[in-house]
């Protein structure tokens, strides 16, 4: 599919459909722009509501590189308090032309959770995965921890220490084993200046 932004907010709606929502579901977009730009993946598991049941509540925003090649940006919505899914909604770059690919669903192989609840620098690079939001990018805005079988009221605080090389935003999120409705994953994020995705402790 081939296109151009006229406004500051292009819209695509998916057709309907129906799947179980599980936690390790990711979606992934093939597509190209001549500009960078910011780009919008909603979902809904209803039909009903001003908007089609889509929300600001619902979706994940990325941004498009603009070079003019073929990348596959992988989105993590982590949207397992849905239930189900009914319906995607993708809001393409809203600056310049773009060409769309494919549009999937997919889902990370389940492994058995782990009793760890600390991980130093190598244990990270060894046991957490790098998943950005280009493929092949093997740095990765984006790391996930193998599954934990962690006590959440114990356990009230995540502490991460870091050495970022430049000023920027880093955020921390958890997602529950169990979930109710009006449940989703719980994040924080901060200026990683101050090294306190959630709360830090002084070098010591």
């Amino acid at each position: 599919m081939h296109g151009q932004a006229t406004g500051g907010d292009p819209i695509l709606l998916g057709p309907v459909f129906e799947i179980a929502a599980g936690p390790l579901q990711y979606v992934e977009i093939s597509a190209k722009s001549n500009a960078a730009a910011s780009a919008e993946l909603f979902w809904t598991e209803t039909l009903e509501g001003p908007y089609g049941g889509f929300s600001q509540q619902k979706y994940r925003s990325f941004h498009t590189s603009g070079d003019g090649e073929f990348r596959v940006y992988r989105i993590w919505p982590f949207w397992h308090a849905a239930k189900k899914i009914v319906r995607l909604r993708f809001d393409p770059p809203n600056a310049g032309q773009f060409d769309i690919q494919w549009i999937r669903i997919a889902e990370q192989s389940a492994v058995p959770p782990t009793a760890a609840k600390a991980w130093c620098r190598d244990e990270i690079g060894s046991q957490w995965q790098a998943s950005g939001d280009v493929e092949a990018d093997s740095s990765g805005p984006i790391l996930l921890s193998p599954r934990v079988a962690i006590r959440a009221a114990d356990h009230p605080f995540v502490c991460v220490r870091m050495a970022p090389t430049a000023p920027a935003a880093a955020a921390c999120s958890a997602s529950p084993a169990r979930i109710s409705a009006g449940t989703a994953s719980r994040s924080r994020s901060a200026p990683t200046a101050d090294c306190i995705p959630i709360t830090s402790s002084p070098a010591g």
